[in-house]
C-alpha cells in the first residue's frame, strides 16, 4: 500500500477512490464526477496539492481530502472527507491517511485541525476520538415546508460589504460551508433589517438554503428575525443549518422549522 499527493495523479482516479469508499454508506452520494469535482472542489475548499489517495498495486483504495484556510482567526486544515475501500478496511489505511494529513497540517503550519462527521456515526466519531480530535459543536439541519414570501419596508437588499462589516461586529460561532470565503464563492443575497437606519439584523440566502441569520442581542424578540425569515424570496422548502445555539433552536421551532434527523458534530484538533 502506498499513500501519494492527489496533486499526482487524475481527477478520475480521486473520483473512483471516492465512489468506491463511499458505496456503502448510509447517505448515498450519487454524483458523476463533474458533480463530484464540481461540489468538494469547489465552494468546499478543498484542493488537489492538500488531499492524499492511497493506492494497492494501481487500485484506489483510500482517500482523504483537504483544505486549507483561515478559520475562526486560525490557520487550519480541515478534513472535507474521508473514506477507504469496504474490502481494505481495518487495514490501518485510515490511520495512515489522517498520519499524512496531520504532516501536511504542520509542514503548512496550521494550528489546528478540524472536520465534521455525521452524528449517529459511530465507527467514524470513534476513530477521530482515537485520533486525538474533540466534538466542540453540533450542526444541526433544519426545514421549512411552508414558506411565503412578505415584504417588509425596513428590510432592505444589501451588497456583501455591508454584511462583512455587520460580521465583523458581532460574535458567533459559523460553520465552514457558511464562512465568508464560502459565501464569496457562492454569492448569495443578502438582506437587512434596519432600524432608525441602524442594520440590527441581517439573513443570507441562495436558492433554498438560508446560510446565515442573526438578529443583535438588544433587538431580539422584536419579530425581526420572523421578519427577515418572511422576507426570503423562496417558494416551497426552505433549509438552514447552524451550529446548536439554545435560542436559534427555540426561534426555529417557534417559526415552524423542523429538526432533521440527520445531524453532524464538528470536531477540532489542536496542533
Amino acid at each position: 500500500m502506498r499513500i501519494v499527493s492527489c496533486n499526482e495523479v487524475s481527477m478520475e482516479a480521486v473520483y473512483n477512490a471516492f465512489k468506491v469508499g463511499f458505496s456503502d454508506y448510509s447517505i448515498k452520494f450519487e454524483m458523476s464526477r463533474e458533480q463530484f469535482e464540481a461540489h468538494f472542489f469547489g465552494p468546499e475548499g478543498n484542493k488537489l496539492l492538500f488531499s492524499f489517495i492511497a493506492y494497492e498495486d494501481e487500485l484506489p483504495i483510500g482517500l482523504i481530502l483537504g483544505g486549507c484556510n483561515t478559520y475562526e482567526g486560525i490557520l487550519t486544515l480541515r478534513c472535507g472527507t474521508m473514506c477507504v475501500h469496504p474490502d481494505y478496511r481495518r487495514q490501518g489505511i485510515a490511520r495512515k491517511l489522517m498520519e499524512s494529513h496531520e504532516k501536511l497540517a504542520r509542514d503548512l503550519g496550521c494550528k489546528q485541525l478540524f472536520l465534521e462527521c455525521i452524528s449517529d456515526n459511530d465507527r467514524a466519531v470513534v476513530f477521530y476520538l482515537s485520533s486525538d480530535y474533540q466534538v466542540v459543536y453540533q450542526l444541526k439541519y433544519y426545514t421549512h415546508q411552508k414558506h411565503k414570501h412578505v415584504s417588509h419596508d425596513s428590510i432592505k437588499s444589501v451588497p456583501m460589504e455591508d454584511y462583512k462589516i455587520y460580521r465583523s461586529e458581532v460574535e458567533g460561532h459559523i460553520n465552514w460551508q457558511n464562512e465568508l470565503w464560502y459565501l464569496e464563492y457562492t454569492q448569495p443575497e443578502f438582506k437587512a433589517i434596519f432600524f432608525h437606519d441602524e442594520i440590527v439584523g441581517m439573513i443570507a440566502y441562495k436558492n433554498n438554503k438560508v446560510c446565515y441569520l442573526h438578529v443583535k442581542k438588544k433587538h431580539r424578540l422584536n419579530g425581526y428575525g420572523k421578519m427577515l425569515m418572511d422576507s426570503v424570496e423562496v417558494n416551497g422548502l426552505v433549509k438552514y443549518s447552524f451550529p446548536s445555539q439554545g435560542g436559534l433552536q427555540g426561534f426555529m421551532k417557534a417559526t415552524g422549522f423542523i429538526e432533521d434527523e440527520i445531524s453532524q458534530i464538528e470536531m477540532y484538533k489542536i496542533l
